[in-house]
Parts: structure tokens; C-alpha cells; sequence
């Protein structure tokens, strides 16, 4: 059914998601007011969740200058202004479909709000945003499917979603409203939706009834008052992603500028990037053993210096002084195609000047052959499931280049928690050492292969979660507490 239809389409398009932000962001600026106040979302009002600690809508309105503040202290841009053509045009939402609240440590955006619309709060539990609601008519679990992405990514604690009768069910005491679980719901329209109180409600259809009136004695049918930023403002705003406390964002170049021909160098980043994984996957299919391999001490060491050559930049530039590196030529939206470019390159010079030698370890045949190859293949299909699921053209930074090359804002990063990252924090990386352990046939040179990418991938991978901790606030941190980073676990039977 058609329900059925679009439950796979989003769920296999979630990393595109950012795209189609940026599509409805210019839809809706070019709405006209009188279609504006009726524009909805899945058929239902315009809808304004605002950010942690927002005071109940009139006195939220009256405070609000419209400064940004707010919008650049997200640390993962959730926060966005109103589009114009509605009368609180500039002020503070949050979109949740797209990308909500994370819950973030420091609860930053309101710590920033000089005049007092955002008020400071000091942890998760004083949040009050809004209330998870579910449409059992959209929810596949009520349509003989299972699914709990809800359930696992929901921040509180104790937890305000659960499966009843493998159903999401809210308990509304506990829910903040952050938005988490209707951003990672995999169907559209949304199966939850994170709505206002009723009692903001009413005061926030108050609110806007009389500014509507007021609005519809004036020719220009919005608020004036309302200061809104400049273009210029807007156009040189800009942000490096959290990287560290004592970085100085000052010193780096504004991010804005249109840069089409950096940006048509850097395709060549992607292109390695495949070219790269192509060849690594041929290396790890097997070794040449049907001609005899001497054991070669000086190929052993180039092949060890190549892989530390794809290693050691691929770590460094992901975290830390390397990420701001990679931000000081172009800014945040050259970082991620940087990135690319090194790592692609780093890994093709790896597969196509890797030097075998032997002795032959060990060369499976027969049915323990076809055993390993099985085993190889599905963890290949894992690495690339978890791949496509936090979107192929996000990690070849595709959506950074075209912003790159039109002087746009870098595209912010989502948190996953779709299958199969809702069983396992690491998919990637354990696809990548199933793969790496169950080659049928191994010379020595493959086995510093599988060595030193195994021990790398072990080390690597709780540094990979502080990051995603530190971008990501207490969202993630709930997340890693509650999934478990390597072996699955079976879930307790619910009530």
C-alpha cells in the first residue's frame, strides 16, 4: 500500500533528508502570507516548536529581538528562524522532522539569549518544549511491522517512550519535547509528532489572532517592529563545527564566498574515495597464491608504511586540530571535501602500490571456501547497509561541495539511529573486520593487512563515540547507554 511505499523510500533516503531542507527552506520563503498562515505540515497548522527553556509564547514574542543568537549556538543548526511571510517571521523554531534537539551538554542556546526569550537552564530534565504524540494510523508497529527507532533514541530518563504491546507509547510526564524520536521515525507522513501543550497552544493562538488582526489593518500584513537581520549578516555568519573549548574562530576565513572551481577540484576527492575502496576490496578478496610468494622483508615495510600513510590522516583530520586544518583553506564547507580528498587518495595509493609476499598462511578450498565467503560478503553488506543508511553522499561530502560552490552554509550532521544503528553503535567498522577476518586465502602481507586495520578500527572506535557525544549532546549518550557498540543484544520481552 501506499504507506508501505513511502515507509521504504524514507527510510532508505534518511541522509538525503538535508537536501530537501534546503528545498523547503526556499519553498517557504517564497510563500505568500495569506498561504503561509495555512501552510501544513503532514496536514496539520504551522507549526513554531521552540527552542529549550522558550517562555509561553506572548511574553516569548514580546522578548524575542530576532538577534540569531541562538540559531549560531546549535551545535547542530536545529534551531532555524520562521520563514518570511508569517507575522513571527525571524523568530526561533525548530524543525524536529528534520533535525531536533540533541540535547546538547551545555544546553547552549539558552545561555546565549541576551533578552531573556530563551531561559537559562541548567540540565535536560528542566526542558519543557513540547509532547510526543502518536498517530497509530501512520505507525507501522500498528500495521504488522516492527520498529522501535522511537523508542531507542528517546534522551530522558527514565525513558518517556516504551513499546506497549509493540506499540510506542508516551509517558507524558517524562517527555521534553526534544524532537529526537519524529526525526528519526523512518515513515512520512511522521507516525509522531512532538506538539505544543495545550495550554501554549492557546496562548499561542491568542497571541497570533491578535497580531493577525493587527497585521490585517496594516497593507504590509506583517510586523514591522520585528528588527530582521541583514543579508549582509546572514551571508558572512558563520560557524566551525565543535572541535575544541579553545578555538578561535576568528582567525579562520568566512565560509560564504562562492568557490565553484575549489569546488570542481575537490570532485576528484570522491572519485579517489571509490577508486580507493575498489581496490581494497580486491586485496582483501584473496591473495595470489597460485604462484609461489617469497618472503620480502622491504615490501612488508612499504606495505606497513602505506597503510599508516591512509591511518594516520584519516585520524588526525577527523577530530581536534586536524578538523580545524581542514577549515583554515576554504572554512566548514571545504572541511569534509578535504577530508574526502585525503582519505581517497591516501587509501587508492594503499591499493594499487600494496606488494605481496609470502609465505602463504593459509588457502581455503572447497566448502570451507564458499563458508568464508559467505561470512566475508555479509559483512561486507553490513559496512554497507550502516554506509547507506547514514548516507553515501554525506560521507563523499557531496552535499558539502555543492555548498562550497554556491557560498552556502555546510550542511549539518543528523544522528542516526535507524537499523542497523539501532542494534549496534560501530556497523561500519565490525563489517569491516568481519570482512578482514574471514579472507579464505592469506599471505603474510595480508595478514599486516588485517592486523594493523583491526587493531586501528579498535582503537579508533571509542574516539569516534566522544566525538559523536560532544556533537551531539545527551541524545547520544543515552543512545550509546542503551545500544551496545560490537554484539547485539536480545531485548526484553515488553510489557
Amino acid at each position: 500500500m501506499s504507506g508501505e511505499r513511502l515507509d521504504r523510500r524514507n527510510f532508505f533516503r534518511h541522509g538525503l533528508r538535508s537536501l530537501a531542507r534546503t528545498v523547503a527552506d526556499s519553498v517557504s520563503s517564497d510563500t505568500s502570507p495569506a498561504g503561509a498562515s495555512a501552510a501544513a505540515t503532514d496536514g496539520r497548522p504551522f507549526r513554531r516548536l521552540r527552542p529549550p527553556g522558550a517562555l509561553l509564547e506572548p511574553a516569548f514574542l514580546e522578548a524575542c529581538t530576532r538577534c540569531d543568537a541562538c540559531f549560531d549556538a546549535c551545535p547542530v543548526d536545529a534551531i532555524v528562524p520562521v520563514p518570511e511571510g508569517h507575522l513571527d517571521a525571524g523568530t526561533p523554531r525548530i524543525l524536529a522532522a528534520e533535525t531536533a534537539c540533541t540535547v546538547c551538554s551545555s544546553l547552549a542556546c539558552t545561555q546565549v539569549c541576551e533578552p531573556g526569550a530563551l531561559l537559562p537552564l541548567q540540565s535536560p530534565q528542566e526542558i519543557e518544549m513540547g509532547l510526543a504524540r502518536v498517530d497509530p494510523q501512520h505507525c507501522v508497529t500498528h500495521h504488522g511491522q516492527a520498529c522501535d527507532a522511537c523508542v531507542t533514541i528517546c534522551p530522558t530518563q527514565p525513558p518517556a517512550l516504551g513499546l506497549v504491546d509493540g506499540h510506542p507509547s508516551v509517558q507524558a510526564s517524562l517527555c521534553i519535547g526534544c524532537g529526537l524520536c519524529e526525526q528519526l521515525c523512518p515513515v512520512y507522513p511522521k507516525a509522531i509528532q512532538v506538539e505544543e501543550p495545550a495550554r501554549e497552544a492557546a496562548l499561542a493562538a491568542a497571541t497570533r489572532a491578535k497580531l493577525e488582526s493587527q497585521a490585517s489593518r496594516d497593507d504590509a500584513g506583517r510586523v514591522e517592529s520585528a528588527p530582521q537581520p541583514s543579508e549582509e549578516k546572514r551571508r558572512t555568519r558563520r560557524r566551525v563545527e565543535p572541535i575544541a573549548e579553545t578555538v578561535d574562530e576568528a582567525k579562520l576565513p568566512p565560509s560564504t564566498v562562492p568557490r565553484p572551481l575549489a569546488a570542481f577540484l575537490l570532485v576528484a576527492g570522491p572519485l579517489f574515495a571509490l577508486l580507493g575502496v575498489f581496490g581494497w576490496l580486491m586485496l582483501i578478496m584473496g591473495a595470489p597464491v597460485a604462484q609461489p610468494l617469497e618472503l620480502k622483508l622491504g615490501a612488508l615495510l612499504a606495505d606497513l608504511a602505506l597503510c599508516l600513510l591512509f591511518i594516520v590522516p584519516h585520524s588526525l583530520f577527523a577530530r581536534g586540530l586536524g578538523r580545524r586544518w581542514l577549515n583554515i583553506p576554504f572554512g566548514p564547507c571545504g572541511e569534509r571535501p578535504l577530508y574526502v580528498f585525503v582519505a581517497g587518495t591516501t587509501l587508492t595509493l594503499l591499493a594499487y602500490l600494496w606488494q605481496s609476499s609470502g609465505p602463504v598462511l593459509w588457502a581455503a578450498d572447497g566448502v570451507v571456501a564458499l563458508v568464508l565467503r559467505a561470512i566475508q560478503f555479509g559483512g561486507l553488506v553490513l559496512a554497507a547497509w550502516a554506509a547507506f543508511v547514514v548516507g553515501g553522499a554525506q560521507m563523499l561530502g557531496l552535499p558539502h561541495l555543492r555548498a562550497l560552490s554556491l557560498g552556502r552554509k555546510e550542511p549539518s550532521a543528523e544522528l542516526v539511529a535507524l537499523p542497523p544503528y539501532s542494534l549496534l553503535r560501530q556497523p561500519l567498522n565490525l563489517g569491516i573486520l568481519i570482512a578482514l577476518a574471514s579472507m579464505p586465502q592469506v599471505t603474510l602481507d595480508r595478514l599486516l593487512l588485517a592486523i594493523v586495520f583491526a587493531v586501528w578500527i579498535l582503537f579508533v572506535a571509542p574516539y569516534e563515540e566522544r566525538d559523536a557525544e560532544m556533537q551531539f549532546g545527551e541524545g547520544y549518550t543515552v543512545y550509546r547507554d542503551r545500544t551496545p557498540r560490537w554484539m547485539p543484544r536480545r531485548k526484553p520481552p515488553t510489557a
